[in-house]
């Protein structure tokens, strides 16, 4: 049993073009205060070519947490976990890899409420600055320059539905652990695709899809350098990761929900990334079943309308996992939780 978390959060808007949101965040498993995602805007409208425009600045410590839909990493399913949980030991970058450990500026524009853009980089806090909001200063390290960030997407009327199609990609190059003392710096370089259906029946009940795929391709000279990994092994400085998500949902009256997700990670084999695995590859297969209660999703709270629960049971079964089908479900969970909100 566990306090998995708990959450401050502070958000509005200055006037017509200054808005946003903070959050800072309790760890009840590390037991640590540290804050959490930030997004702060400054936004406008126009006209470009004759089309509505919403333009601005994004202000974040989290790649893609800025994002307006589900299916990149930010807001993705599932939207709350446990780090009791076991977990596949790798994961692409671009997923949770940098968050609340940078700082982001990009530009982005919103065309015709059909075409998204946006583009910026990241840099590192110093060391102290990190440590004073909570955040380990020395994972993932400390990034050399600026790393780029890119996003498109389309969003329309589909199936009945409002459907998006979009792309992302960033390139990171990292000194790890901060440790200069190498000319060479750990790179990766992610590419994604992602999609999203979502419809409201006619009885109020809502169906939704979301739907990534992310390539990366890494070089870890920098941890083979300085001995992080063990750079006699052949290969050890290069390698690819490719990760395969998936959800659907269906919510009876805003209410009651079922979602089913599948997974799918997989790269090519490498002694030094992977030494610990039953096999020195990263690939894991799973899937996560949820099914939960929001009984007062219609604003119809007791306690008024500021207050709002959820209740569900969270399923995750692995066929795979970090290399090996052998005895992979003994990482099977289940989870019984509850979300307060006021």
């Amino acid at each position: 049993f566990a306090f998995d978390e708990g959450s401050i959060f502070l958000a509005g808007g200055m006037g017509s073009h200054f808005g946003g949101f903070a959050q800072v965040t309790y760890d009840g498993v590390d037991k640590s205060w540290a804050w959490d995602n930030l997004d702060m805007r400054l936004v406008n409208t126009g006209q470009i070519g004759g089309k509505e425009l919403v333009y601005g600045l994004t202000l974040n410590n989290n790649p893609t947490i800025q994002d307006a839909w589900n299916s990149t990493p930010g807001w993705g399913f599932p939207y709350t976990d446990s780090a009791l949980l076991p977990g596949p030991s790798a994961s692409v970058f671009m997923s949770d890899g940098l968050a609340q450990n940078v700082m982001g500026l990009s530009a982005y524009a919103w065309i015709d409420s059909h075409y998204y853009i946006e583009a910026g980089g990241y840099v590192s806090p110093s060391r102290g600055t990190l440590k004073w909001l909570g955040s380990d200063p020395y994972d993932p390290g400390n990034i050399h320059g600026i790393a780029p960030y890119g996003r498109i997407a389309w969003q329309g009327q589909l199936g009945g539905g409002t459907t998006e199609i979009g792309a992302f990609a960033m390139k990171t190059s990292i000194w790890p652990g901060r440790d200069r003392s190498s000319s060479f710096t750990d790179r990766h370089t992610d590419v994604g695709v992602d999609a999203s259906w979502q419809r409201t029946l006619g009885s109020g009940d809502i169906v939704a899809l979301n739907t990534r795929y992310t390539h990366e391709k890494l070089s870890l000279k920098g941890s083979c350098a300085l001995g992080v990994l063990d750079g006699s092994i052949p290969g050890c400085a290069s390698g690819s990761l490719n990760e395969l998500r998936a959800d659907a949902s269906y919510y009876w009256h805003n209410k009651f929900g079922l979602t089913v997700s599948g997974f799918n990670l997989s790269g090519s084999s490498n002694a030094a990334f992977y030494e610990d695995n039953a096999r020195p590859v990263p690939n894991s297969t799973g899937a996560v079943v949820q099914i939960d209660a929001t009984p007062w999703g219609d604003g119809s709270s007791p306690l008024g309308k500021l207050f709002n629960m959820r209740v569900g049971v969270q399923y995750t079964a692995f066929t795979k996992f970090d290399g090996t089908s052998s005895h992979a479900s003994n990482n099977n969970s289940i989870r019984v939780f509850t979300w307060l909100a006021y």
